[in-house]
């Protein structure tokens, strides 16, 4: 079991680095370049672990357009992509960019109907300005640490009568709890999941519907943007998972 939890939080240590790297790069942006930092955030090749350093990043971004960013940065970065293409396939890659598509879409456009603006409280502005390298990086790995502890747990306690039968529900479920790396998710949804639309459904959950996720949006945006959050991982667990029928 400790050879898992190792082994995942070092294949997930250099996309930490990385990520973080470009996070506090993007948050010594000016305003006015936001774009630019919702790009970084979407596309920068981190572990979902990093989305810690980038809400930072995007506080002056408009939240619809942030949310999108945050929840297709954790799902379909381009480490993410290769990882699912390796290990389980095209198929499964897929339904990965299926899926982190709808709940990124979904999110933008559940954020896009509140009304008022989201405000940054004073504290959260000056931690996010004072954060340096050092602190990401160790922010990160809080939040990878105990997900890799849950992640080798199951791996080794679920039975396989258990796996063979995972519903994608159930898979989903499983994958929001454990709420592993996304580079290492592949790999316990291989392990997990017998069907192609379990195995979808667990991947997305794992990056958009995932505890990581949701409790880092209701830090930073609020509990009711958190839950509109949760309801976009949803739709995106649904989409991956027909995709993962059609296979």
């Amino acid at each position: 079991m400790l050879v898992y939890a190792v082994s995942i939080a070092l294949a997930a240590g250099p996309f930490v680095l990385v990520g973080a790297l470009v996070a506090t790069c993007a948050v010594r942006l000016p305003a006015k370049s936001w774009p630019a930092a919702i790009a970084l955030a979407a596309l920068c090749p981190g572990c979902d672990c990093s989305m810690n350093g980038f809400v930072d990043a995007l506080r002056h971004c408009p939240p619809p357009l942030a949310g999108a960013a945050l929840m297709w940065g954790a799902a379909c970065n381009p480490a993410a992509l290769l990882a699912t293409l390796s290990v389980l396939g095209p198929r499964a890659l897929l339904a990965r960019a299926v899926g982190g598509a709808v709940a990124a879409t979904t999110v933008a456009l559940l954020w896009s109907m509140l009304r008022g603006a989201h405000k940054w409280h004073a504290a959260a502005r000056a931690c996010a300005m004072h954060a340096d390298l050092t602190e990401r990086v160790e922010r990160a790995l809080r939040s990878l640490l105990p997900a890799a502890a849950i992640a080798s747990v199951a791996l080794v306690s679920v039975p396989e009568p258990l796996r063979t039968h995972l519903s994608p529900t159930v898979a989903a479920i499983a994958g929001a709890l454990i709420s592993p790396c996304s580079t290492a998710d592949p790999v316990l949804a291989r392990v997990l999941c017998s069907t192609p639309a379990a195995q979808a459904a667990f991947i997305v959950a794992a990056q958009c519907a995932d505890v990581r996720q949701i409790f880092l949006l209701a830090r930073s945006y609020g509990t009711c943007r958190a839950a509109l959050a949760m309801i976009g991982g949803a739709a995106g667990c649904v989409a991956a998972a027909m995709i993962g029928y059609l296979s």
